[in-house]
């Protein structure tokens, strides 16, 4: 046996697998709203590049609700080049949406995924 082997025996000692930063945010043109951490930024500058749902393991539900949130933040924000007040009530809904669209996406991505709502505020 290992010496590795051993100390992880004697110890034990757990290795704990990192998932993979799984975003909830919204943009203009995205189908989905699911964004992982830029490959080439530091993650705690919150950088994201769009991650498709593809090959994820979701619901087609999910896929539904996630895909008619995205679409909504689109209503609530458009278009992107005027700037307008969006009505406080309307965005706080939007806003308690999206944390229960990432608990459910949390719950079907299981350990593979740790899901976090980015959410900016509406302007």
């Amino acid at each position: 046996m290992s010496q590795l082997c051993k100390l992880l025996e004697d110890e034990a000692i757990t290795v704990r697998r990192v998932r993979q930063l799984l975003y909830l945010e919204c943009d203009h043109g995205a189908d989905w709203p699911t964004w992982v951490p830029a490959c080439n930024e530091p993650t705690d500058r919150l950088r994201t590049m769009y991650r498709p749902l593809d090959d994820m393991p979701v619901s087609d539900t999910l896929r539904s609700a996630l895909f008619a949130w995205q679409a909504r933040w689109e209503e609530l924000t458009c278009p992107p080049t005027e700037r307008h007040e969006v009505d406080p009530e309307r965005w706080a809904d939007f806003v308690r949406e999206g944390h229960t669209l990432a608990t459910r996406l949390q719950d079907e991505v299981g350990d593979r995924f740790e899901v976090r709502c980015l959410l900016d505020a509406a302007s």
